[in-house]
């Protein structure tokens, strides 16, 4: 699991809490971040066993499957 606090330039490790549902259920992350005052663009990737990552653009289809990419999310810090 990794995160990229300035809009995929860069990745960070995140850390994974133990897993509570089985094999294959959702896990939950935590991620360290200082939060700089101004506009940020976060966004969180996985990695699967056999090293591939979540694209950070997905190719457009007709019908919106696989929508398997990074989703990203605009976060603004006001200055104090």
């Amino acid at each position: 699991m990794e995160v990229t606090i300035d809009g995929g330039v860069t990745w960070a490790p995140a850390v994974l809490d133990e897993p509570t549902g089985g094999e294959w259920a959702w896990r939950r992350w935590r991620f360290e971040w200082t939060a700089e005052p101004g506009q940020h663009v976060l966004g969180a990737r996985a990695t699967d066993a056999s090293g591939r990552s979540q694209p950070v653009e997905q190719p457009w289809n007709r019908g919106g499957f696989a929508n398997n990419m990074v989703q990203r999310v605009e976060v603004v810090v006001p200055a104090e």
